[in-house]
Formats: structure tokens, C-alpha cells, sequence
């Protein structure tokens, strides 16, 4: 099931991004309870605005994980 967020990723792939204290994060940019972004992120509500944040965040992480990853290679030779 796809979401509207920002870039339209899945929200099992947000997910997998997130860290703790992220929810609190969330709740606080979209100006709503910790408890509805857990039950927004675990499919119990619809909040567009929780889960732009949340897929705001996660791309954020996605591109911070891709471009270490992307560092170790060059350090190592490519060879990971």
C-alpha cells in the first residue's frame, strides 16, 4: 500500500528508516500526539501530514545511509 508522502516511498520502507525518537520527531513537525503517528505509522489512521513527515525523515536517513555507504566504497576499492 503506497502513501502520499513526499516521495511517495512505501510505508514499510519509511519504517525501516526511522529511529528511535523519531515518532516524537514526527508528532512535533506535524503537531499531533506521539500516539497518533504510532497509529498512523502502523496503519490504524490516515494522517497525510504524519506521513510526509515521516517520509521526510526517512529520505533524509536514506541519503545520509547511501552516501556512507558510497564513502566505505571508495575507501575500500570498491570492493563491498
Amino acid at each position: 500500500m503506497k502513501h502520499n508522502n513526499r516521495e511517495n516511498m512505501e510505508l514499510s520502507e519509511v519504517k525501516q528508516y526511522l529511529k528511535k525518537g523519531d515518532q516524537s520527531k514526527i508528532a512535533k513537525m506535524a503537531n499531533v500526539s506521539r500516539s497518533t503517528v504510532y497509529h498512523t505509522l502502523n496503519g490504524k489512521f490516515e494522517n497525510s501530514l504524519v506521513l510526509k513527515c515521516a517520509g521526510t525523515i526517512a529520505e533524509e536517513r536514506k541519503k545520509e545511509m547511501n552516501t556512507a555507504i558510497s564513502e566505505l566504497r571508495s575507501e575500500l576499492g570498491g570492493r563491498i
